[in-house]
């Protein structure tokens, strides 16, 4: 976020969350972009939310459940690694003061905001537009990247553990080349943490042999 002088725009009330139990972020920010104004209409009702452009979730879990090894992620703090236009960030205002002693300031926050009604769809179509980029170098990458995310878990397989670390390779390296960062791995296959950091992966405790469907 920037520091700006205060004038008339809109301001987004927000507050902590804490979660304990969570394994990366203990407290999270919650910003109310449903809050009205003094004109009585609030920051969401003027957003448009965009249609929607990724599976349902049960068409993805079915097809994730098809194959020997799978492996899942999601995209550490996906929202805050896309910019918002300059001209537009007046709409993502907060006042702010790391002490009750210290004076008032106003920031402008930079980025797709958690809590703004069109930050999932800004968010994955930065993803739809990644795999369009990359589609002819990368297909099968970018195809489990337009099918198997859901906002930013993915959910990705194989029928061999070559086959699933070439794809996590080939997804990592496309996510990351617009700065998004995935972590949080889960498998089902002790030997598929060798292509991510073993002490970031979750084993599960079934079997590697899944029937298929």
């Amino acid at each position: 976020m920037s520091e700006v002088d205060t004038f008339p725009s809109f301001y987004l009330p927000h507050h902590p969350v804490v979660k304990y139990t969570s394994l990366t972020t203990k407290v999270r920010v919650v910003f109310d972009a449903s809050a009205k104004s003094d004109s009585n209409i609030s920051s969401n009702e003027l957003q448009f939310v965009g249609p929607t452009l990724q599976r349902d979730l049960f068409s993805i879990l079915v097809n994730f459940r098809q194959y020997l090894i799978v492996l899942s992620a999601d995209i550490a703090k996906m929202y805050r690694q896309i910019k918002i236009r300059p001209e537009d960030r007046r709409f993502q205002r907060i006042f702010w003061r790391e002490k009750p002693s210290d004076e008032i300031s106003c920031y402008e926050l930079n980025t797709v905001t958690y809590g703004t009604s069109s930050a999932p769809y800004l968010a994955i179509k930065c993803l739809m537009l990644l795999a369009e980029e990359y589609k002819h170098k990368f297909p099968k990458a970018c195809s489990a990247i337009s099918n198997f995310f859901y906002v930013d878990d993915l959910l990705t397989e194989g029928n061999s553990l070559e086959e699933v670390q070439q794809l996590q390779q080939e997804i990592q390296f496309i996510l990351g080349s617009a700065g998004f960062e995935l972590g949080k791995y889960v498998s089902n296959n002790r030997k598929s943490a060798r292509f991510v950091d073993f002490s970031s992966c979750l084993i599960l405790d079934i079997t590697t042999e899944w029937p298929l469907l």
